[in-house]
């Protein structure tokens, strides 16, 4: 329905190019961050957690990191933990992550009959497919500051939070501020 209403902003009302971008920028958020979190929460279920002290964050580049989401764009995110460690003496918090990320990218690209949601890409992450989904905010850190490249530092111009921990997200951002705007 949402999509349609977008549309039909699109073809008939005649709606700015950047505001129709937004639109979708701003669902795509909405529905990313919900997703994530039903993911998140089914996977500490699998392992009878109710909650961990551990946190991460989940944040989007690209289109829709600069809210320039259009209709068949991909959507390009990039997670990261606090800290790795045992929970609970069953299973370490980059696996939970880890299997979060798997069950929310299977989710959001399933064909259904009524289409997909989003196509989900993590390659942008540091070492790209040749690491793990995720990694620690220490790890990104050191990442960027050591062996960052030009176009990285060019892809986190439109880094933009999506959800998880707002306040470790905002001390990731300060540490790689320097490495984006030298």
């Amino acid at each position: 329905k949402e999509i349609l209403k977008i549309g039909l902003k699109d073809i008939y009302l005649k709606e700015e190019l950047k505001n129709i971008t937004l639109y979708l920028s701003n669902l795509a958020n909405s529905i990313s961050a919900v997703l994530f979190d039903l993911c998140y929460k089914e996977i500490l279920n699998k392992y009878s957690l109710e909650k961990t002290i551990r946190k991460y964050v989940l944040f989007s580049l690209g289109k829709l990191g600069g809210n320039e989401l259009n209709y068949s764009s991909d959507i390009d995110l990039v997670a990261f933990y606090d800290k790795n460690s045992l929970i609970n003496k069953k299973i370490y918090y980059n696996q939970i992550l880890s299997e979060t990320i798997l069950l929310f990218i299977d989710s959001a690209s399933r064909k259904t009959g009524a289409g997909f949601l989003y196509r989900v890409d993590f390659r942008l992450r540091p070492d790209g497919r040749n690491a793990p989904l995720c990694g620690s905010y220490n790890d990104y850190i050191r990442y960027y500051e050591s062996r960052g490249e030009d176009w990285e530092r060019q892809m986190l111009i439109k880094a933009n939070f999506l959800c998880g921990s707002k306040n470790l997200y905002n001390k990731f951002w300060q540490s790689i501020s320097r490495f984006v705007f030298p």
